[in-house]
């Protein structure tokens, strides 16, 4: 079940994001990344078994936001893909702030939710911080990784562009935030042996998400062409 899931979640999300580019332009992939990045930071706390590997709700969200800055990058220029991650970044941080703000609130008697966004919305700083720093480094080393690729190859070879540029920033996003938010951590440690495995699985999950997201950079390159 999971699996279909994931299939169809993965149509979905990569329509969308074609969707908001074919009716907004450069625009709508802005609005894209602001609003997947708030839900992916949402979604991350999310786990679930995927082919016996364990993975989190927003693997999807995170891959497109990869895409994103890749159409950007193919369809304008890598100065728009920067702005991008910039609007991203800001996004994150503002709903991350407002969202420690909000379940602060002592609730009254009608509220039935407080418990539910407390125990959502109570990730540690350290979790917090490691995922924004990696979150705006890898998309950044991919805007760079990928303009470079187009500046040697051309409009060539735009799968190897994609693949290659998010691949490896995933894995780069995923082992780093691992350590950072989880070594030696005093609420949830995790050894280095457990950091590899789960970065390592999430990387292989995600790796294989990239390469099923190449052919919609190809149909936003026809997009912007029309």
């Amino acid at each position: 079940m999971n699996e279909v899931l994931l299939l169809v979640e993965m149509l979905f999300v990569f329509s969308a994001l074609l969707l908001f580019f074919k009716l907004f332009g450069k625009y709508g992939v802005f609005a894209w990344v602001g609003m997947i990045g708030i839900l992916a930071e949402i979604f991350v706390s999310k786990q679930f078994d995927f082919f016996g590997m364990q993975i989190t709700g927003a693997n999807v969200e995170f891959a497109s936001l990869f895409l994103a800055t890749d159409i950007l990058s193919e369809c304008y220029d890598e100065k728009e893909s920067k702005k991008a991650v910039n609007i991203m970044i800001v996004s994150v941080l503002f709903f991350v702030v407002l969202s420690q703000i909000v379940i602060r609130f002592i609730p009254n008697d009608l509220d039935y939710v407080n418990d539910s966004m407390s125990l959502l919305f109570s990730q540690s700083p350290r979790i917090c911080l490691s995922s924004l720093f990696m979150l705006f480094v890898s998309n950044r080393f991919d805007v760079w990784l990928f303009n470079k690729l187009k500046r040697k190859f051309g409009d060539r070879m735009l799968w190897l562009r994609n693949n290659v540029s998010t691949i490896i920033c995933n894995c780069l996003e995923n082992y780093f935030f691992m350590f950072l938010a989880f070594y030696r951590n005093p609420v949830t440690s995790m050894t280095i042996q457990e950091i590899f495995i789960v970065g390592s699985t999430t990387s292989l999950i995600e790796a294989l998400i990239a390469v099923c997201d190449t052919p919609f950079l190809y149909l936003a390159r026809k997009i912007s062409k029309k």
